[in-house]
């Protein structure tokens, strides 16, 4: 017989106050999960109920004493939702400004960081626009995520057209190609050349390289808080080099303060490193 799908009990229960109890305990972000909880309490309703725990003080005696039970669970937070070109003023800046200036002051490969690229729409959303500036240089994307499923999916590269809903008809036509007998657009191989995949948890493992360009975006700085999202802020700022760019989410602020990290006058989404 096939495994059935583990039915929750009703028993079960999960309030917001449970929820915030956990995200305290993880050091998360209520504000970052307020909109988006209804689909982590499930999914954490789900897992308790897989290991017969009826009540939060239940699970997290389980999860204290049992670190495997306490990695799964922590996957469970982790929040998926992107389309391309996610915030068209960042997107403008980046052509009109950012990805010149950049070509036009570093030596070839332009290096870029997308940092928690989920399914993929931040990094292809890059190779198309760096397609339409024809700079005489090269661009190197590395496209990380901590989820491998979510790199799967983005290296098939199919997306809904409700993920596509901010690009141009113009550019849909010629990046993509209707999957037949779907309702998925399949963005064009020369699209996925500039870039490279790599399973990274931003908490764990921090790419050790440097780049001119870094976008940290609706991850770390949303979901978190506290020390933890404090030093894995700075480990990430340190791979960023002098002169590169640092592009947050429009609802995001940095969780500290640096003369040596300028704001853009031209885009508030976007901080110059001096140094």
């Amino acid at each position: 017989m096939k495994n059935q799908p583990h039915r929750l009990s009703p028993s079960i229960v999960l309030n917001d106050e449970d929820f915030k109890t956990l995200l305290n305990y993880f050091d998360r972000s209520w504000n970052g999960y307020r909109r988006v909880r209804k689909g982590v309490i499930k999914r954490v309703r789900q897992h308790m109920a897989a290991i017969d725990c009826k009540a939060v003080n239940m699970y997290l005696d389980r999860l204290e004493k049992e670190p495997d039970l306490r990695a799964a669970c922590e996957s469970l937070f982790n929040v998926t939702i992107s389309r391309f070109f996610r915030d068209r003023q960042l997107w403008r800046f980046l052509q009109e400004c950012c990805l010149p200036q950049l070509a036009q002051q570093f030596p070839s490969p332009i290096k870029i960081w997308s940092a928690g690229c989920a399914c993929g729409e931040e990094p292809y959303s890059l190779s198309i626009l760096w397609s339409t500036l024809s700079l005489q240089t090269q661009l190197d994307i590395l496209a990380t995520d901590a989820q491998q499923i979510c790199l799967k999916r983005a290296q098939i590269g199919y997306f809904r057209k409700s993920s596509l809903k901010e690009v141009p008809v113009d550019l849909i036509a010629s990046c993509f190609e209707p999957v037949p007998e779907t309702d998925e657009y399949a963005i064009l191989p020369k699209f996925k050349k500039h870039i490279r995949w790599q399973q990274a948890d931003l908490l764990e493992s921090i790419p050790q390289e440097r780049f001119h360009l870094i976008l940290l975006r609706n991850s770390v700085l949303t979901y978190f808080m506290g020390k933890k999202k404090d030093k894995t802020f700075i480990k990430i700022l340190r791979q960023l080099q002098p002169g590169g760019f640092l592009a947050i989410g429009s609802h995001e602020q940095l969780p500290m303060q640096s003369e040596h990290l300028p704001r853009s006058e031209k885009c508030p989404m976007v901080f110059c490193r001096t140094q």
